[in-house]
C-alpha cells in the first residue's frame, strides 16, 4: 500500500532556489482570489519534496511555513515531528469493512502514537475517500496522491490560521498582565485587519467540492471560527472597558479643570477685591491728611491755646489709627 507524510514547520528563512510549484503540472488555483493572491506557493528547485508555502503576504500577519515529505512517519522523538506545525499522512487504500487491523493501526500510530483512535474518528471523504483529524494532525486514507498533497496546502494554512490567532491571544494576555494599553489598541488594529483582509471561513474555491468537504472538517478541527470569535471578543470587551476608563478619566480631567479655573477665578476677584479696599484705604488716609493740613493752616491764623492743639492732635490721631 502507497503512503507518503507530511510535516509543516513554521520557517524564518528564504532559501534562495526556488521553483514555482506544481501539482499535476498545475498551479494552486483551487483558493479564492484574496487568499491566493497573498501566497506563494513553492518549492526547492534542487527537491521538489520540500516546499515553501507563504500566507497573508503584506500584512503584519505573514506566515511562512515549510512542508516536507517522506515515505515513512518520522519518530515522534525526531525533531522535524517535535517541531511540526500540523502533520499529514496519506495511505492510498481506501478505508472500508475489509481493511486491515495493521492498516488502521498504522493511521492511529501516526496521529496518537497508540492504538487508541477510534473507528469513528472517520469522516468519508467523497465516495472513496475518509479522513481522521486529530491533535495537529490529519489522516487520509483513499484519495489519489495529488489530491493529497492539496490538502497538505489546505492543512498549511488551516494551521497557519491557528497560529496566528493563538499567537495574537498570548499576546493580548501578555499586553493585559503588563498593562500595556497602548500596545493593546495596536493588536486591536492589527487583528481586525487581519480578520478584514486574510481570514476567510471558506478560502477554498467553491467549485472544488472534495477540498471544500476537507476544509470544513479542517476548519471545525482547528476550531478556527470559533478561535477568531473568542480573540475578537475578548480584544473588544478590553476596548470597551479602556474606553470606559478613559472616558472616566476624562471626565474627572475636565472636573479638575473646571474646578481649577473656578478656584483661579475666585482668587483673582478677592485679589481685585482686596486691591480695592487698599486703594480706598489709601485715599482715605491721604484725604484725611490733606484735611488735617488745610486745618492747621487755618488754624495757625487763629488764636489757640497749646491745650487745645494737644487735644486737636490727639483725636486725629486716635482717629488715622482706627483706620
Amino acid at each position: 500500500m502507497k503512503a507518503s507524510f507530511a510535516y509543516i514547520k513554521i520557517t524564518h528563512s528564504t532559501p534562495n532556489e526556488l521553483a514555482t510549484l506544481k501539482i499535476a503540472n498545475q498551479g494552486i488555483s483551487f483558493f479564492i482570489p484574496p487568499v491566493a493572491s497573498y501566497s506563494q506557493f513553492a518549492c526547492l528547485s534542487r527537491d521538489a519534496m520540500q516546499w515553501e508555502l507563504s500566507f497573508f503576504q503584506m500584512s503584519s500577519s505573514s506566515v511562512r511555513v515549510r512542508v516536507l515529505f517522506t515515505s515513512c512517519p518520522l519518530p515522534q522523538h525526531e525533531a522535524i515531528h517535535c517541531q511540526a506545525l500540523a502533520r499529514v499522512g496519506w495511505w492510498e487504500q481506501p478505508l472500508g469493512s475489509d481493511i486491515h487491523a495493521t492498516d488502521r493501526r498504522a493511521v492511529s500510530h501516526f496521529l496518537r502514537g497508540s492504538n487508541a483512535l477510534p473507528d469513528s474518528a472517520f469522516t468519508p471523504l467523497g465516495e472513496r475517500c475518509q479522513m481522521a483529524c486529530d491533535r495537529n494532525g490529519l489522516a487520509l486514507v483513499g484519495t489519489t496522491y495529488q489530491q493529497f498533497q492539496r490538502i497538505v496546502i489546505c492543512q498549511a494554512l488551516a494551521a497557519a490560521y491557528h497560529y496566528v490567532m493563538t499567537t495574537n491571544m498570548l499576546t493580548l494576555t501578555q499586553h493585559l498582565k503588563h498593562q500595556r494599553f497602548d500596545a493593546l489598541a495596536t493588536l486591536h488594529e492589527k487583528v481586525l485587519a487581519f480578520n478584514a483582509s486574510d481570514f476567510f471561513a471558506q478560502p477554498i474555491d467553491i467549485s472544488r467540492q472534495q477540498l471544500n468537504q476537507a476544509w470544513s472538517h479542517l476548519a471545525a478541527h482547528w476550531q478556527l471560527s470559533e478561535t477568531n470569535r473568542q480573540l475578537t471578543s475578548q480584544l473588544n470587551d478590553i476596548s470597551n472597558l479602556l474606553l470606559t476608563k478613559r472616558e472616566r478619566q476624562n471626565q474627572t480631567l475636565r472636573e479638575l479643570r473646571y474646578q481649577q479655573a473656578e478656584n483661579e477665578q475666585q482668587r483673582q476677584e478677592a485679589e481685585r477685591i482686596a486691591k480695592q479696599e487698599a486703594q480706598a484705604r489709601r485715599a482715605f488716609r491721604i484725604n484725611i491728611t490733606l484735611s488735617l493740613i488745610g486745618l492747621l493752616s487755618v488754624l495757625s491764623v487763629v488764636q489757640i491755646t497749646p491745650s487745645d492743639i494737644s487735644q486737636f492732635l490727639g483725636a486725629w490721631a486716635d482717629l488715622l489709627f482706627s483706620i
